[in-house]
C-alpha cells in the first residue's frame, strides 16, 4: 500500500454522515463513512482510526480498483467545540 496525503482543501470538505462525528471524535478501530466534494466528483471513505492517524478506505464497492492510505494525525484542523478561552493564564 502506498501512503498518500489527502490535500488541506478535501480536508475542509469532509463531512460526516451523522454530522454529530467527526474523525477526531473516532476510538481506536472505529469507523465512520465520510464524503468528500470537490473536483467535479463526489466520492464516499471509509475512515479507520488506528494507532497514529486514520486509515482511509475508498468507499465504492462498484471500482474495480481499491484505493487506501494512512494519514498521519494532525489535529491542524480539529474543530475546538469548548468556549473556553485557550488563551487564559
Amino acid at each position: 500500500m502506498l501512503g498518500a496525503v489527502i490535500s488541506c482543501k478535501k480536508l475542509r470538505n469532509m463531512e460526516s454522515e451523522t454530522k454529530q462525528k467527526t474523525i477526531y471524535d473516532l476510538k481506536l478501530h472505529e469507523s465512520i463513512i465520510v464524503k468528500v466534494t470537490g473536483q467535479g466528483y463526489p466520492t464516499s471513505w471509509q475512515v479507520t482510526r488506528v494507532p497514529g492517524g486514520w486509515f482511509y478506505q475508498d468507499d465504492n464497492p462498484n471500482r474495480t480498483t481499491v484505493s487506501e492510505f494512512f494519514v498521519a494525525y494532525n489535529n491542524e484542523f480539529q474543530i475546538v467545540t469548548e468556549t473556553k478561552d485557550v488563551w487564559e493564564k
